[in-house]
């Protein structure tokens, strides 16, 4: 019995752990793919929704980007949207580069300033690879 308690509590720790690092990787935006910035739907400090675009990563380096611009998506590139509600900060700037699993943008507290966020995200951006690793796991363990 002592065996099945301990794996319970282990299993409750990692629980508390993915659950907490969900949270962290909820505020933290990052890129699926290598490429570049191609437009910044927001400027820093506004406040944003769950779900709602707040940039387009282009496959491609593109020289000539277009802020604010019309141009619809195509398959050279796709859109980044928020997964929570609150203030967005950007961590990149349009037409930089970004390499896959690059954090792009932070959505936080709507009450923090920009000098919060960073802290935070200085703080906990070593946790995402673990984040990465148990969500593997989990994902493994459901099939």
């Amino acid at each position: 019995a002592a065996a099945a308690a301990a794996a319970q509590k282990r299993k409750e720790e990692e629980d508390a752990l993915y659950e907490e690092l969900k949270e962290i990787d909820t505020s933290i935006h990052r890129t699926d793919r290598s490429g570049s910035i191609l437009t910044i739907s927001h400027t820093s400090g506004t406040i944003v929704t769950k779900g709602e675009e707040i940039c387009i990563v282009s496959k491609f380096f593109l020289a000539m980007v277009r802020i604010f611009g019309e141009d619809k998506v195509t398959d050279n590139s796709y859109s980044i949207k928020a997964k929570r509600d609150g203030k967005l900060f950007f961590l990149k700037t349009a037409s930089e580069s970004v390499s896959k699993e690059d954090a792009i943008a932070l959505v936080v507290d709507p009450n923090w300033t920009q000098e919060q966020a960073f802290a935070w995200y200085k703080k906990y951006k070593a946790k995402l690879p673990l984040f990465d690793k148990l969500k593997k796991q989990r994902e493994k363990s459901k099939k």
